[in-house]
C-alpha cells in the first residue's frame, strides 16, 4: 500500500508469520513536526450522534489529549472533559466510548484497588456506548479494551475483531489488538496489528515504538531500527509541542534502552 509522500510505504506478506517492511522518505522529519498532535482550534460542528456543539467540542479536545499517550494527568483531563460532554448530551455514544477507553488506560496505570474500580467503570461506560449505538466501532473497541483491562483477553479479541470488521480504518481496534496479541505471545500477530495502527495514524509514536519491539522479537533488526527511529522522531516532535508530556518521555526512554539490541 502506497501512501502520500512523507508517510511510510508499507509492504506486507503473510505466510504463517508476518513480515512488515517500510521505507522512510527523506522529508519525514519535517512532516513529523507538522503532523504531530497539537492543541488545534476547537471543532464547533456537531457530530452525527450529538446535536450539541459544545459537547462535541469537548469530545474532540478530550480525544486530542488521550492520543498523547498513557500519561495519567492528561488522561484525567480527558476524562473530565468527557464527563462534561455526557452531562450536556446524555445520549452521546462516542463520548461514552472514549470515556471507557480513558478509564481502561487509567486502570492500568494506578494502584490495584483504584485500578479495579476504574476498570469496572470503563466497562460500564463501554456497555452504555453500545446500548446507545450497538453498531458503533469505537464502542466495540472500547469494550474490547475494557475486557483486556480486566484480564479477559479472549473476549477482548472478539470485540476488537468486530470493531475492525465494522471499520478497518479506525486506529483503536488495531492498536488494542496489537497489545492483546503481544501479551499472549503472538509477536507476529502483534506486529501486524501495530503496523496497521501506524499506517492509520502515522503520527502515533506508540504504534511505531511497539512495532519496533515486535520486529526485534521476530529477529527483523533492520525493520525494528527503522520503526524505532520513526518513534523517536515523533516523540521529539511531540515534546516540542507539549514539553510536559511525561508519558512520551518515559516511552522514549524505554526505546533508547532497547537501542543497542536493534543495531
Amino acid at each position: 500500500m502506497h501512501l502520500e509522500k512523507g508517510q511510510v510505504v508499507w509492504t506486507e506478506r503473510y505466510d504463517h508469520a508476518v513480515e512488515v517492511s517500510f521505507t522512510l522518505h527523506d522529508s519525514i522529519a519535517r512532516d513529523l513536526t507538522r503532523t504531530v498532535l497539537d492543541d488545534r482550534a476547537p471543532i464547533s460542528e456537531p457530530s452525527k450522534d450529538t446535536s450539541n456543539a459544545v459537547a462535541y467540542e469537548l469530545f474532540v479536545k478530550a480525544r486530542l489529549l488521550y492520543l498523547r499517550g498513557m500519561y495519567t494527568p492528561t488522561l484525567r483531563a480527558a476524562e473530565a472533559l468527557l464527563v462534561r460532554a455526557i452531562d450536556l448530551e446524555a445520549g452521546f455514544a462516542r463520548a461514552y466510548a472514549q470515556l471507557s477507553i480513558c478509564r481502561s488506560y487509567l486502570a492500568q496505570s494506578i494502584e490495584r484497588e483504584k485500578g479495579t474500580q476504574t476498570a469496572q467503570a470503563g466497562f460500564a461506560d463501554a456497555e452504555m456506548a453500545l446500548e446507545l449505538a450497538p453498531g458503533l466501532p469505537l464502542g466495540q473497541a472500547a469494550l474490547g479494551l475494557a475486557l483486556y483491562a480486566t484480564g479477559d483477553y479472549a473476549g477482548a479479541a472478539i470485540w476488537l475483531e468486530r470493531a475492525i470488521d465494522m471499520d478497518e480504518t479506525l486506529f483503536e481496534p488495531h492498536f488494542f489488538q496489537g497489545r492483546n496479541k503481544r501479551l499472549q505471545g503472538d509477536r507476529a500477530g502483534a506486529a501486524e496489528s501495530f503496523a496497521k495502527a501506524a499506517q492509520i495514524r502515522p503520527d502515533d509514536f506508540r504504534a511505531f515504538g511497539l512495532l519496533a519491539e515486535e520486529m526485534l522479537a521476530l529477529g527483523q533488526s533492520r525493520e525494528a531500527l527503522e520503526a524505532q527511529q520513526v518513534a523517536l522522531q515523533l516523540i521529539e516532535a511531540e515534546l516540542e509541542v507539549n514539553p510536559d508530556n511525561a508519558g512520551a518521555m518515559a516511552f522514549g526512554a524505554g526505546l533508547l534502552a532497547e537501542d543497542g539490541r536493534a543495531h
